[in-house]
């Protein structure tokens, strides 16, 4: 009876062991699943967080944009390039005209495109005083639609004139009418 007794001890020992090893496999399992777990999250997490940041930055962006419009009050507008070009031609001939100023050079340079934003530079080219000059300068900065001088080259001229030669590229930008994509017929 005691070897029965024995073996039967053994036996329950045996399977005990089994079953706090299987356990202990068991916790080791679910521990390596939760971390595994864990670094998914927490990879989700930080993507989460990105969209957040982008979403916060289209959102200021948005309201950037938003702010820009009402600043620009009535010098914004949506517009076809094919529409403004004319308009553009004869807001600068206009500004020219007013101080008496004949143009030499009245030229369109190529349209460009960066997203909805189109600029359309105009190349012109003149003769004045320095006085004129300040007064063309500001009118055209002051200009509805809005136009902007990216350059101006002064030559002092070889003659015994009074008059400064001017070379100026003066652009026009725009959000255009996206369901118009059209470029300036030239």
């Amino acid at each position: 009876m005691n070897i029965s007794k024995l073996q039967t001890t053994v036996i329950i020992k045996c399977i005990l062991g089994l079953v706090i090893l299987g356990l202990g496999i068991g916790i080791i399992a679910q521990r390596l699943a939760i971390s595994g777990l864990r670094s998914e999250v927490a990879e989700k997490t930080k993507e989460l967080a990105k969209l957040r940041t982008e979403d916060t930055d289209a959102k200021s962006m948005t309201v950037k944009y938003k702010d820009l419009v009402n600043k620009l009050g009535d010098r914004y507008q949506k517009v076809s390039w094919g529409k403004h070009l004319p308009t553009m031609m004869n807001q600068i001939n206009g500004i020219m005209t007013a101080h008496s100023i004949k143009m030499d050079t009245l030229r369109p340079e190529p349209l460009t495109n960066a997203n909805d934003i189109s600029r359309l530079p105009m190349h012109i080219s003149f003769k004045a005083n320095l006085g004129d000059l300040a007064r063309v300068v500001q009118d055209i900065e002051k200009a509805t639609p809005l136009l902007s001088i990216e350059q101006l080259d002064v030559r002092v001229p070889t003659n015994q004139s009074d008059l400064l030669e001017m070379d100026m590229i003066v652009s026009s930008f725009a959000i255009t009418d996206s369901s118009v994509k059209e470029e300036p017929k030239i």
